[in-house]
């Protein structure tokens, strides 16, 4: 882990754990300029050849901040950091990252003139052709408002039509255009180098174990969304 990285871990999280694990050594008169320090802390914290510099931060937490920085890696795997709520290791940590994917694809899709939401629509299409709005919208995992509004983008760009449903004539089917094919051809083994980068570095059994994690999160989430007072 390289230094900014180790800097970037010193997070909000692990400076509220310093402040609780020391707020018994802090004389009370300290206690509230203590507690009002903590952003100051986090601001003005700064690595500087290999030792950790701080300025504005009290000295009843600097020793507790050194052994965090010395022990970073064992605090990213969670084995020292105890009293984080799931609320924030996981529900707030898979937002984040998933906030982030979004951002970088976009990024990466901006020359074809599509965003990673869109994309994800597009790429259900060129998997179940000519199907109603209705269960595109569950495949896709959208609802009907974004979808619309998705839908009309990718008509727009000629990506995707609405064709009438020869079965109903009250309703339409959702079919991906020749164009639309050619562009998920091309960017399906490329999304696919994208996320290689993502999990470089990362073995195959972490891989697997995380896949694993998150189907069963998924699976809990869906029970609750079935029965929510079970």
């Amino acid at each position: 882990m390289n230094e900014r990285s180790k800097q970037n871990a010193l997070s909000e999280a692990v400076l509220v754990k310093a402040i609780e694990n020391q707020r018994n050594k802090v004389p009370r008169r300290h206690s509230k300029h203590l507690f009002s320090s903590l952003f100051i802390c986090k601001s003005n914290i700064s690595i500087m050849s290999g030792e950790l510099k701080y300025s504005l931060c009290t000295n009843y937490i600097y020793t507790y901040i050194i052994y965090v920085y010395n022990n970073i890696e064992d605090y990213i795997k969670g084995d020292l950091i105890m009293d984080i709520s799931k609320d924030k290791s996981i529900g707030s940590a898979s937002v984040r990252v998933s906030r982030k994917i979004t951002r970088i694809l976009n990024v990466y899709l901006k020359p074809y003139n599509i965003t990673a939401e869109q994309w994800g629509v597009l790429r259900t299409l060129n998997e179940s052709d000519k199907i109603s709005q209705k269960e595109l919208a569950e495949r896709a995992d959208k609802d009907q408002a974004t979808l619309t509004k998705i839908l009309d983008l990718l008509e727009k760009n000629g990506f995707a039509e609405r064709i009438p449903n020869p079965t109903d004539r009250r309703s339409f089917l959702i079919t991906i255009t020749e164009k639309g094919t050619e562009l998920s051809q091309q960017l399906i083994p490329f999304i696919e180098t994208v996320f290689e980068k993502f999990v470089h570095q990362i073995d195959e059994e972490k891989l697997a174990i995380y896949q694993e994690v998150l189907r069963s999160i998924e699976r809990n989430i869906d029970a609750l969304l079935e029965n929510p007072n079970n």
